[in-house]
């Protein structure tokens, strides 16, 4: 009881005599609930200044918000294994980022409305979560969004310090890279002509695209959305190519068989991927079958 007692008292003598009262101490959590406050609000000011897209500013945040360096780290690690895969096709000299400790590839297209597309890949995970995060936060915006993007942003999301030099310019120059694509975009140069390839209804010549009734490329389409699909077809380098309408079909539904030789050796799902990757936006506007062959099992 009289050690009780002793220690109550002392509780009571203490903010006497260290001059933390009561109303001190409110005082002081009030304080430090400002300085929170301030420093959120000059957060949001930094970040506004860099020029993100909102896709990206989310991604930022949510890194930044992460209670260590390690734990980015992973999560950049994890983003990779998030990643499409990159059609073959499309992993050209023309795509490929210079100045990179990795082989790093970046493909753009524009859409119909105007958006640009990306795609990327890289043969070291870490890489490659750096470039699916550009990726993810820049795909779906316009080139002028994208040419407002800078770089410092790494730096805020807390990444920079993880780092090595190396690492940080080659992020600096897939970022450079797909700016420059963007703004070719922009000025009417089409991304797509990176990989030149006849149109499906001029590839007669081979035996499988023989076997194709005569004018099914031309019967079946007439809209525009039938015709993107070709046209990103394309880029596959397919020898035979055959789009078919499904009639009175709500929302618009087709069948697509595509023959190619990039998809030697790959998964019935990794092909029907590369197709969908290259076609995103089209496919996210219709019912699309997909028939991925390569060359040796179109019979």
């Amino acid at each position: 009881p009289r050690q009780g007692a002793m220690l109550f008292f002392a509780a009571l003598l203490l903010p006497v005599a260290t001059g933390f009262t009561p109303a001190a101490w409110s005082g002081a959590l009030l304080s430090r609930r400002h300085e929170r406050r301030l420093a959120f609000s000059a957060r949001s000011d930094e970040l506004a200044t860099m020029g993100l897209t909102p896709r990206l500013e989310e991604i930022v945040n949510g890194l930044r918000s992460l209670p260590d360096d390690k734990m980015r780290v992973k999560q950049v690690l994890y983003l990779a294994t998030q990643g499409s895969e990159m059609a073959p096709a499309l992993k050209t000299s023309e795509n490929k980022v210079p100045g990179c400790l990795s082989v790093v590839h970046v493909h753009a297209c524009l859409s119909d409305d105007g958006l640009v597309e990306l795609a990327g890949d890289s043969d070291a995970q870490l890489t490659k979560g750096l470039v699916t995060l550009l990726i993810d936060g820049l795909s779906g915006y316009t080139p002028e969004e994208i040419q407002a993007v800078k770089p410092d942003f790494i730096k805020f999301a807390g990444l920079g310090a993880s780092l090595t030099p190396g690492r940080n310019n080659g992020f600096m120059n897939m970022l450079a890279v797909i700016k420059r694509k963007a703004l070719a975009l922009q000025n009417g140069s089409c991304e797509a002509a990176d990989a030149p390839a006849p149109a499906p209804a001029e590839v007669a010549p081979t035996a499988s695209a023989a076997k194709a009734p005569p004018a099914a490329a031309k019967a079946s389409g007439g809209d525009a959305l039938y015709e993107a699909i070709l046209a990103k077809c394309r880029v596959l380098k397919p020898e035979r190519v055959e789009l078919t309408k499904r009639p009175a079909k709500e929302p618009l539904a087709y069948d697509l068989v595509v023959v190619a030789a990039c998809f030697e050796g790959l998964a019935l799902e990794k092909r029907e991927q590369l197709v969908k990757t290259v076609a995103r936006k089209e496919v996210s506007e219709c019912e699309l079958t997909i028939t991925a062959l390569a060359p040796a099992e179109d019979a």
